[in-house]
């Protein structure tokens, strides 16, 4: 975590100020640190790199951590499915076995293998429209924040497609997010293989609940993050708080009319940010000026699912096809 963050940064509990034991640091980047609140007493840490701000007193269900340490337990347990999974042909298995190969290889360290493994999983996985969707959403969002000032803060960054994108296309720091501190090492790990940790922290976090001052975040963005964030209530609101300036969402809308998807997104709890019209309310209840951009639309298919998993799915939804809006939110 860069030490330009500290003043940016407070208790999450009660906003209360931090007092800062810095253990070990690397030029200006701190490695291993103490930060206790010097109102409720709260204590959060550096570890290896990693800022962790967590609350104690909100539930999470970490699913990195329950995938990958299921799929670690499971091919302990059957090694000949482990030595299928890694020694088959990469063009012999499934697009979903294909990123469980992936996942494995990253945790292995061989980057090179596991993108190779990754890129053929997405071709699998997704529709040539979805692709493009997505891609577009991508360079009009690093287009966008490229003349933008000071760090760009990504919400809910997960394996950190967008990051990634921003620091090889900008000059921006990058802050990225996410709760879980598994999905976070996994990202530091890579980013320090690809040479670009220069440009990046995390900060493991809770987006209802951030430890960022009050309007000291400029520019905010995400990658379809808000519909990952369980139980937002409240998460607006906060967003408001934090932010004194933007932020900048890529979107993915499903049809309100597709009563199938939309039985599965309602079981899911997923209502508040997969739908145009529930989003809008929902941004400008909030007291947000919002615009959507870059519109566009493309058929989605549900993911193929895994052959030696016993029919392991990586994506939840769509479970039927469907015609998905993507666009780039920004709100004011």
């Amino acid at each position: 975590m860069h030490d330009y963050l500290i003043p940016m940064l407070e208790c999450p509990a009660c906003h209360g100020r931090l007092k800062w034991t810095i253990e070990k640091r690397n030029a200006d980047q701190v490695e291993e640190a103490e930060a206790r609140c010097m109102s409720c007493g709260a204590l959060y840490s550096v570890n290896e790199v990693i800022g962790v701000f967590l609350t104690a007193n909100l539930q999470r269900n970490d699913l990195w951590e329950e995938r990958e340490s299921g799929l670690r337990a499971y091919l302990h347990e059957h090694p000949e499915i482990e030595q299928r999974l890694l020694q088959a042909p990469l063009g012999e298995i499934s697009p979903a076995d294909q990123f469980i190969r992936a996942m494995i290889l990253e945790e292995r360290h061989d980057y090179q293998g596991a993108r190779m493994a990754a890129g053929l999983a997405h071709t699998g996985f997704y529709t040539k429209e979805y692709r493009a969707c997505f891609k577009s959403q991508i360079d009009y969002l690093t287009e966008l924040v490229s003349y933008r000032s000071g760090p760009l803060i990504d919400l809910a960054s997960g394996r950190c497609y967008l990051a990634e994108e921003l620091a090889k296309r900008t000059n921006n720091s990058i802050i990225a997010t996410d709760f879980s501190q598994r999905v976070l090492r996994r990202d530091q790990s890579l980013f320090a293989h690809l040479g670009m940790l220069e440009q990046l922290s995390f900060i493991s976090l809770d987006a209802r609940r951030m430890p960022f001052c009050d309007r000291s975040v400029h520019t905010m963005i995400s990658n379809v993050g808000l519909a990952n964030i369980e139980n937002p209530q409240g998460l607006l609101q906060e967003l408001r708080r934090v932010i004194d300036g933007e932020f900048i969402s890529i979107m993915c809308f499903y049809p309100r009319d597709d009563n199938v998807n939309g039985r599965e997104i309602e079981k899911l709890g997923l209502s508040d940010f997969v739908y145009q019209d529930s989003t809008l309310n929902l941004f400008s209840n909030a007291g947000f000026e919002i615009g959507l951009e870059n519109i566009q639309t493309g058929i989605a298919k549900p993911t193929p699912k895994s052959e030696l998993f016993e029919e392991a799915s990586i994506d939840a939804l769509p479970i039927v096809e469907t015609e998905l809006t993507w666009c780039t939110l920004i709100a004011h």
